[in-house]
């Protein structure tokens, strides 16, 4: 099932969840506890100032697991929006997918198929092979030019970021199993999802880190556009002004008793 096709299901047959369309005036700009659209789920209320559509938060313990795409659902951090953390709070500023699919960045959300996989058959062991040269080259020219930015972040502090450091550097390591290593299909694409997943993670934690946090802090203006990133869900109202400021995607939740009982 996609995700899409999960948004649309959600707001159509989800009773607990009931799509409200709030309308403000269009000359006046919306502030971060605005609500361009809004949604009762279950026990809360979720709104948000920069984004048309409600969608499903994670409410409750999940057991995370791998699916057939080799991804994680509705808990991956590069494809839906997670619940706000402060030691991961650069998850909300991974990139989106680009609707352009000629965008250089769509192939971080390509799927390989068994015409991508080189098989070795006159190996000792048959069935291994890798992932086809070219696609390979394409993801390690992504990865060469985000190490470049990396360098250059790294020459304006005198401490650089431990998790970009830690994160780039898994992706380093990813990178070099997917041209190396011999595999089955299976475990190639395995190996593509991850690299996948750990390029946008440091991507989105070195915009974090250049972007959308001098944004939050006042280092720089605050945004006039929402950015094409995943964003963030939370219930704490200083995180919903941050990102407002940054221009990234928010949804805020607070208890319907908030709503029923001021008191």
């Amino acid at each position: 099932m996609s995700i899409s096709f999960l948004v649309a299901k959600i707001l159509m047959v989800c009773s607990h969840f009931i799509r409200l369309q709030l309308f403000l005036s269009s000359t006046v700009p919306l502030g971060p506890f605005d609500g361009v659209v809004a949604a009762v789920i279950k026990d809360f209320v979720c709104t948000t100032p920069n984004q048309d559509h409600i969608l499903l938060p994670s409410m409750q313990k999940r057991e995370v697991y791998l699916r057939a795409d080799y991804r994680y659902g509705l808990d991956d951090c590069t494809l839906w929006p997670q619940p706000w953390i402060e030691v991961f709070c650069h998850l909300g500023a991974i990139p989106r997918k680009p609707d352009n699919v000629d965008d250089p960045l769509s192939i971080m959300w390509w799927d390989p198929t068994r015409n991508d996989f080189e098989t070795f058959d006159r190996g000792l062991i048959d069935g291994l092979g890798q992932l086809l040269k070219s696609k390979n080259f394409l993801l390690k020219e992504m990865m060469t030019s985000l190490e470049s930015r990396i360098e250059d972040y790294k020459k304006t502090t005198l401490k650089p970021n431990p998790l970009l450091i830690s994160v780039a550097k898994a992706m380093q390591s990813a990178c070099v199993r997917l041209g190396s290593l011999k595999t089955t299909f299976s475990e190639m694409r395995f190996g593509v999802t991850e690299f996948q997943r750990y390029f946008l993670e440091t991507r989105g934690c070195l915009d974090y880190l250049e972007i959308y946090k001098p944004c939050m802090q006042g280092a720089a203006a605050e945004a006039e556009t929402v950015a094409n990133c995943v964003g963030a869900f939370t219930n704490i109202p200083s995180v919903v002004q941050d990102f407002h400021a940054a221009g990234l995607p928010i949804w805020f939740l607070r208890s319907t008793k908030l709503w029923k009982d001021p008191y």
